[in-house]
């Protein structure tokens, strides 16, 4: 089990490090792909990590207003695909967020406009989307462990520590018929 200390850190981590380095990495991702595929205007990958990031940080309130309206649902199917479009719909906020922020302050974007900034989102998203869906389960598991929680599985019954004491008696001596 970790420290006190060391919990707010990884909350810290996931509340504040990961929205604008998702945006960031969703934007530059989808400015890199479009541009190499020699499409025009678009910006260098420092502008578009730049919108990304400055982007991502309110994205990333929006989103997780999003992903806590549907967190009731226990079925795996529908926790994937929240998990997917929450990506998708984060990555395109982030790049017109990013760009409306960026603009207002007057600095310098390289030529990109809205219009590129979210087919950026939309390619950059796109992969974001598989990410979410692959790696935050697997991101979860590991704070789980490092924090010390016991992850269970949904269908696993949750019994107090003396019912399984009683009922492994029980098998001893016979009374389940095993």
């Amino acid at each position: 089990m970790l420290p006190n200390i060391l919990r707010i850190a990884a909350f810290a981590f996931i509340a504040i490090a990961m929205p604008p380095m998702f945006g960031a990495i969703s934007l530059l991702t989808g400015n890199a792909i479009l541009r190499e595929a020699g499409h025009s205007d678009y910006t260098t990958d420092i502008i578009a990590a730049l919108i990304g990031a400055v982007g991502g940080v309110f994205a990333g309130v929006c989103c997780s207003t999003i992903r806590c309206l549907f967190i009731c649902s226990s079925k795996k199917w529908f926790i994937y695909i929240r998990d997917a479009v929450s990506g998708f719909v984060f990555s395109i906020i982030s790049g017109v967020i990013g760009f409306a922020i960026l603009t207002v302050a007057g600095h310098a974007l390289g030529g990109i406009n809205v219009q590129r900034c979210i087919a950026a989102s939309v390619v950059g998203g796109l992969l974001l989307a598989v990410v979410c869906t692959v790696l935050i389960p697997i991101l979860t598991l590991l704070i789980m462990l490092l924090i010390g929680v016991k992850p269970t599985l949904a269908n696993e019954p949750q019994l107090p520590q003396e019912a399984h004491a009683s009922r492994n008696e029980a098998i001893q001596l016979g009374r389940y018929g095993v």
